[in-house]
C-alpha cells in the first residue's frame, strides 16, 4: 500500500471518529434538552427566621408524566404533589427540611424526578437565603 493511500485511510479514519463524536454529544446535549424542566421555587427568598411551612416549586411539566413519590429537592423527598390548573406539577417540600440544607447567599437548587416512561427530569431555580429576625 502506497504512504498516500494509508494517509488517506488514516485521515478519513480520524473525521469518521471526530464526527462520531460530534453527534455523540448532540445527542447527549438533546437527551438532556429533553429531560430538562422549567421550575419556580416559592418564595423566592428563604428566611431562616421565618415560620413558614412550605417551600412549593411549580415545575412546567404534566403532572401525568411524573411519578409523584420519586420528586425531590436538593435530596428532600417530596412531601406531596398535585397538578395546578394547567396541568403542571406542583411539589411541596418541608421548609424546615429545606432550611437545614442550605446556607446564606444565593443557592442553586434543583428538582429530579421519574417520569411514567421510566426516564427522568431535572430543573434548577436560584432562591436568595437570609437570616432576618421579625420585628
Amino acid at each position: 500500500m502506497h504512504k498516500s493511500s494509508i494517509r488517506y485511510l488514516l485521515t478519513s479514519a480520524m473525521l469518521g471518529l471526530a464526527l462520531s463524536m460530534v453527534l455523540a454529544v448532540e445527542e447527549a446535549a438533546r437527551a438532556q434538552d429533553d429531560n430538562q424542566v422549567t421550575i419556580v421555587i416559592s418564595p423566592s427568598t428563604l428566611n431562616l427566621e421565618s415560620s413558614g411551612i412550605w417551600v412549593t416549586v411549580h415545575a412546567e411539566i404534566p403532572y401525568s408524566n411524573v411519578v409523584g413519590a420519586s420528586v425531590t429537592l436538593d435530596g428532600i423527598p417530596v412531601e406531596v404533589t398535585f397538578a395546578d390548573n394547567r396541568g403542571e406539577l406542583v411539589a411541596k417540600f418541608c421548609i424546615d427540611d429545606v432550611k437545614d440544607s442550605v446556607r446564606l447567599g444565593e443557592v442553586r437548587l434543583t428538582l429530579v424526578g421519574d417520569k411514567t416512561d421510566g426516564s427522568s427530569f431535572f430543573g434548577t431555580d436560584l432562591v436568595k437565603v437570609i437570616s432576618v429576625k421579625g420585628k
